[in-house]
């Protein structure tokens, strides 16, 4: 136990966000919808200049089923994707929105570039996942529902960042000096 270096667990993480399609100079024939605002009040925490600047964080897909997806066949076919298309750097997890008053299946995507999305939803389709049919959906509220598998060791990095941004920016509040050393401010 003691040897442990990684600690996974998996998550559930349900939240509310706006909705809508995916606006895009590239086409799609599926239906994705994008978040609005991803995670909101995090990007005004740490005052990024522009959140559409950032990578694409929450590209959801809506999947054509009425059956329940088993979700250790949905990670499968997303570890099979990767290995099939290992150039391509992006993630997938399988979830749930609200979309005219139903839960739909979603595949939440996130990737860095958006040219390649096509190739990822080519290859979900090869895996034999149907998407619907791209339409025009405007921005409601709806809530998003995902199950994922995280490792504590990224966290706990991620952790540590967000506290010494939220350190500073409590320093700065308090009128201490930015200039402080971690030590002084751990004191906070």
């Amino acid at each position: 136990m003691k040897d442990m270096k990684h600690i996974g667990t998996m998550g559930h993480l349900l939240k509310k966000e706006d909705l809508a399609t995916f606006e895009s100079t590239i086409s799609f024939d599926q239906l994705i919808l994008e978040s609005q605002m991803p995670f909101p009040g995090y990007y005004e925490l740490f005052k990024a200049p522009n959140v559409r600047e950032l990578e694409h964080n929450c590209l959801m897909p809506v999947l054509k089923t009425q059956r329940q997806i088993c979700e250790d066949d949905a990670i499968r076919s997303i570890m099979h994707v990767k290995r099939k298309h290992p150039d391509v750097e992006f993630d997938a997890v399988l979830g749930h929105v609200m979309l005219q008053n139903e839960k739909r299946t979603v595949f939440r995507i996130k990737i860095k570039e958006i040219d390649n999305l096509k190739i990822i939803l080519k290859a979900f389709e090869d895996e034999g996942y149907v998407f619907e049919k791209h339409k025009k959906v405007r921005p409601y509220s709806s809530l998003i529902e995902i199950r994922k598998f995280s490792n504590w060791k990224k966290l706990q990095k991620i952790f540590i960042k967000m506290r010494l941004k939220l350190i500073t920016i409590i320093a700065a509040w308090n009128g201490n000096s930015p200039g402080m050393n971690l030590r002084q401010s751990q004191n906070l």
